[in-house]
């Protein structure tokens, strides 16, 4: 897994894409944009959004020709490591079609009104995200 630039915004809106995954908020110089290589094709990527304690996981995808081969899991995991080690405590996340998948994981279902300030001014849960988008958590200090 990679920290990726702005000179990977090609590849990373081509798979957002494939994903029917928004691509219009990804800001390089803000967030953490994590990939995953096969043979020099970008195959997964995930996106943190760090604030303090606190970090939104967004824009996870993988290749859809990849898709129910553990790849997802471990970009999550990947991310999930990459947020400890930037002292992130709890993730947030909004999902409309992979809340069984994240709950899998570890993640919980929660009301949107008990996230943190800073994750409901961003721009996926002020504006992007639909509110019948499932709202989940995952605290990082459980494992």
């Amino acid at each position: 897994m990679i920290n990726l630039t702005d000179a990977y915004g090609n590849q990373v809106n081509k798979l957002l894409s494939s994903c029917n995954l928004m691509t219009e908020d990804i800001d390089f110089s803000k967030h953490q944009v994590l990939g995953e290589f096969e043979n020099n094709d970008l195959i997964a990527i995930a996106v943190l959004e760090v604030y303090g304690s606190f970090a939104l996981l967004r824009s996870v995808a993988v290749t859809p020709l990849l898709k129910n081969k553990g790849v997802g899991s471990h970009i999550v995991k990947q991310a999930e490591g990459h947020a400890k080690k930037l002292n992130v405590q709890q993730l947030y996340l909004l999902t409309e079609t992979a809340n069984i998948f994240f709950n899998k994981l570890g993640y919980e279902q929660i009301d949107r009104s008990s996230v943190p300030k800073e994750i409901l001014k961003t721009t996926q849960f002020a504006e992007l995200c639909p509110q019948s988008a499932v709202c989940m958590t995952k605290k990082l200090n459980d494992e």
